[in-house]
């Protein structure tokens, strides 16, 4: 098969390095991007494979050509038509529970509005996250589960999820199911960036109260302030840290 991959981060690279070990057989035309590509070219150079970057990518020089699959292994790239009609099939895979957690930093809204969080292995179409499902996986969390967390456990089964269908999805052994709209935005890293952000003189009394317990009961593990989740109890304090020059 022939095939035209994007690569970014190290899991993309353990998702490719599955791939190029698998289908040792396959013609594939990598496109190397950051984060990590430093990582991923001393990869591809130390297997003398050929690469490009994506800074000097364009499709004109694929002009003619035909590919089995475009495959975006955490390639920050937004896909146009000019990259679609290259490839027969197409998948990405995001780190989400789709429709749930479309766009940038999926694992974050997750917890914030409480809703799955998981794996979707997808279709690349001109929209973005919303093209047919090849395969999605539920990754189980309960709260107090911190976003750091969960971002590390849903990255283990990205890899892994990719290694267990990625064969049988290849094959065409997998049948696409629709994607439901449900409704949901789709969210950019700007959101995030305005969402971290807590203006105390904005908290109703209730939320003002909760930031004030915690920083008041705060001596040590005898008498730190303590929140009750689901019957279990929790020992809590904030570290607040002052930023200069409120370089947020």
């Amino acid at each position: 098969m022939k095939n035209l991959i994007f690569v970014a981060k190290e899991t993309g690279l353990e998702c490719l390095k599955f791939h190029l070990e698998k289908f040792n057989n396959d013609e594939n035309c990598i496109v190397v991007c950051d984060p990590d590509k430093d990582k991923i070219i001393g990869y591809l150079n130390n297997q003398n494979l050929p690469y490009q970057d994506v800074i000097n990518f364009s499709t004109t020089e694929l002009e003619g050509k035909k590919f089995d699959w475009l495959l975006n292994l955490w390639g920050g790239v937004i896909f146009k038509k000019e990259h679609l009609i290259l490839a027969n099939h197409s998948l990405n895979i995001h780190p989400s529970y789709l429709p749930h957690g479309r766009g940038r930093d999926p694992v974050v809204w997750s917890i914030r509005h409480e809703h799955p969080a998981g794996v979707t292995l997808h279709e690349i179409n001109e929209q973005v996250d919303e093209g047919d499902i090849w395969y999605q996986e539920e990754v189980p969390y309960t709260l107090p589960t911190t976003g750091n967390e969960l971002y590390q456990r849903v990255v283990s089964a990205c890899i892994r999820v990719f290694m267990e269908n990625w064969p049988q999805i290849r094959s065409l052994q997998r049948e696409k199911m629709p994607q439901t709209s449900c409704g949901m935005l789709t969210k950019k890293r700007k959101d995030l960036l305005e969402d971290k952000i807590i203006n105390f003189d904005n908290l109703n009394s209730n939320q003002r109260e909760i930031l004030l317990k915690i920083l008041a009961h705060d001596f040590g593990k005898d008498y730190s302030a303590i929140i009750e989740i689901n019957g279990s109890q929790y020992q809590t304090s904030l570290k607040l840290e002052k930023i200069e020059d409120n370089n947020i």
